[in-house]
């Protein structure tokens, strides 16, 4: 089908690796996006399935890597109050006014079961971001984060256990979970529920086995 495969084109050019709606291994944030082409084409898709929760958050992701900030708040805003959890942890990590805002929204990301803010809290609590460090406090968040599949929540996981930092060290555990890491794949968690234009014609395609692994790059807050 041409227009499925034209969807799955939109996805690829600016999905998150992280998100458990995503349909394709998706791009992080950086020089992998080309943002003279997921700008016009996710837009279009916007344009094309406005109920498609999906396609606003990767056109906010876009926008953002095109430093138009503004307009990718405003992505991320709207779909964070339509309870698009990784919206909020974008918002926590690159909109906040400051540590302890981006913290509350981390925290209000991961109560919506999103494994990026999720990880993202840990972090806080590891770096001692918006609150005081915690060590054990960090792993617990870590651990939550990789129950959710989070590939690098098991790598943060790997590195506390090998250090001993929050948890007596154990190579053994340290090694159980970078190999979880290894071979964790991407998008995991809660999976998407039909969209509503999915519900209309169908058009919305989920993208085969293949081209649902990643590795995860990016970390949470930063």
């Amino acid at each position: 089908d041409r227009s499925a495969l034209t969807i799955i084109r939109f996805d690829r050019l600016a999905a998150d690796p992280n998100n458990s709606y995503s349909v394709v291994k998706g791009v992080d944030l950086g020089h992998t996006i080309d943002t003279a082409r997921a700008i016009p084409a996710c837009e279009e898709a916007v344009r094309a399935h406005p109920n498609e929760r999906r396609f606003g958050f990767q056109l906010g992701r876009a926008y953002y890597q095109a430093e138009k900030y503004e307009v990718a708040k405003q992505q991320f805003e709207k779909l964070s109050k339509d309870g698009y959890p990784i919206a909020t942890t974008y918002l926590g990590r690159d909109v906040a006014k400051d540590e302890g805002e981006g913290l509350r929204l981390f925290r209000q990301a991961a109560e919506a079961g999103d494994a990026l803010g999720t990880l993202a809290v840990g972090e806080a609590y590891g770096r001692g971001v918006g609150v005081a460090a915690d060590a054990a406090e960090a792993v617990r968040w870590y651990r939550k984060a990789a129950e959710l599949g989070n590939a690098m929540a098991m790598t943060a996981l790997a590195e506390v256990y090998e250090k001993g930092e929050g948890v007596p060290q154990d190579l053994a555990e340290a090694k159980r979970w970078r190999d979880a890491a290894g071979t964790a794949s991407a998008p995991t968690g809660t999976p998407a529920p039909p969209s509503e234009d999915a519900k209309d014609d169908g058009k919305v395609a989920a993208a085969s086995p293949s081209e649902q692994t990643s590795s995860h790059t990016c970390s949470g807050a930063c």
